[in-house]
């Protein structure tokens, strides 16, 4: 019995240590199938402008240095000097619109961006979405000159990266940037030196622009908990537009999830065909940050766009509106995809029956087997000359336990001994030194 027990619990403890190292420890990045709208831009003019989706750019000559903001004397940022790969979040003193989505916190990085989330991850890819990248590039504040400043004046927040270099490219040179984010949420990128636009992307890639996801979060039996990020809009800008005494504008164009009551969603007329959902209380084109609430509290099919269904009660306009076309049709498009959307915690309840269709044949399977487990230990130990019999007496809990004990990781460890895994990201509190 002893034997049984031992073993049944080894079992048991191996399968959770591997369910633990799964757990909230797999990330999916997808790209969204969307449209977007894009026109060329002019050639030989001063100002370039491009029409997007949530922004229209330009690109903007600056010899004057009318859109830099200088920071001397600012203050410095705990990311200035010595510093590779790391990142620090920050708060703000006021609510920024990105993507119509209200923030007041989020990521400097030495690597020449902003990153615009809160969700943070041991595998997190930080450069496929989630950034304001003013230049994104593998560089670092390593150099005595190199820092990163700020300032924040309660209506804007200013981000320079000063005299920093490509940590694998020294030899480009020192840059110079800025990002500067408006509470209207326009956003300036202003550069006052960029020696040479041909940076190597092999260790980081560059980019220019600006990107948002939304996140898909589902659970599955043996492989843990999986968040899957969904890129659903980017702006890339060419790097080879960039100089010195250069600015890029980006202006935000009106979205629906800024609509706060019903009346203003259905008066909207603009470039995204909104609706409005009671069972959330928001507006929505059906593809934004909070997507997965949108679809699994029915707003794709219960969503509306007519004022005067407003004032109606839920359960009337469930069973008079019908699907939407456009965007409904691009998510269920998407839905076909070889990746599932999610349940959310809410409703994740409604799988159950799903479920125990599958936890059935497993459990019938786990007891079988222990069942011919105890039957062969008995044969091992009432047959002791057998190789099952050897076998389990050279692989008792005892001699298991010594050979465990022998080994220099089960002993009395220090700290130093414990080795946890990190990302190659290092996190850092934010304490202003002016």
């Amino acid at each position: 019995m002893e034997y049984l027990v031992f073993y049944v619990y080894y079992v048991i403890a191996l399968s959770g240590v591997l369910s633990i190292k799964q757990e909230h420890r797999q990330v999916v990045y997808k790209e969204h199938d969307i449209v977007k709208r894009q026109s060329a831009p002019p050639d030989n003019e001063t100002t370039i402008t491009d029409n997007h989706d949530y922004y229209t750019s330009r690109i903007i000559s600056d010899p004057d240095g009318a859109y830099w903001n200088e920071l001397e004397g600012h203050t410095k940022h705990t990311l200035s000097n010595d510093h590779h790969l790391r990142y620090s979040f920050v708060t703000v003193s006021f609510q920024f619109p990105f993507y119509g989505h209200l923030m007041n916190r989020f990521a400097i990085t030495t690597q020449g961006f902003l990153y615009m989330s809160n969700f943070t991850h041991p595998d997190l890819d930080w450069t496929f979405t989630h950034y304001i990248a003013p230049l994104m590039g593998n560089f670092d504040t390593i150099g005595n000159d190199s820092h990163i400043l700020y300032k924040d004046d309660g209506h804007s927040f200013v981000v320079e990266w000063r005299n920093v270099k490509l940590n694998d490219q020294p030899e480009k040179g020192a840059y110079t940037y800025q990002a500067t984010l408006f509470e209207n949420g326009t956003i300036l990128l202003a550069y006052k030196s960029v020696p040479d636009t041909n940076i190597s992307g092999q260790e980081w890639p560059v980019k220019v622009g600006i990107s948002d996801a939304y996140y898909y979060d589902r659970v599955y039996f043996f492989r843990g908990y999986i968040r899957y990020i969904v890129k659903y809009h980017d702006i890339k800008l060419n790097v080879t537009d960039l100089s010195d005494n250069t600015a890029v504008v980006l202006d935000p164009l009106p979205t629906c999830n800024q609509a706060r009551t019903c009346e203003d969603c259905t008066s909207l007329n603009i470039g995204f065909n909104c609706s409005w959902c009671h069972a959330v209380s928001r507006c929505s084109d059906g593809i934004d940050r909070h997507m997965q609430a949108w679809e699994h509290n029915g707003c794709v099919n219960n969503g509306f766009d007519t004022l005067d269904k407003c004032t109606m009660p839920p359960t009337t306009i469930q069973s008079t509106t019908t699907t939407k076309p456009t965007t409904t049709r691009m998510l269920q498009k998407t839905t076909a995809a070889p990746w599932k959307h999610s349940q959310s915690d809410a409703v994740r309840s409604s799988e159950s029956s799903d479920s125990a269709v599958v936890a059935i044949p497993i459990a019938i399977f786990v007891v079988i087997l222990l069942v011919l487990l105890g039957v062969w230990i008995y044969y091992a130990r009432t047959h002791p000359n057998t190789r099952s019999g050897i076998w389990l007496i050279e692989n008792s809990p005892r001699r298991i336990k010594e050979k465990m004990s022998e080994i220099s990781f089960f002993k009395n460890s220090s700290k130093e001994d414990s080795v946890c895994i990190k990302s190659k990201y290092e996190a850092h509190e934010n304490t202003s030194n002016a």
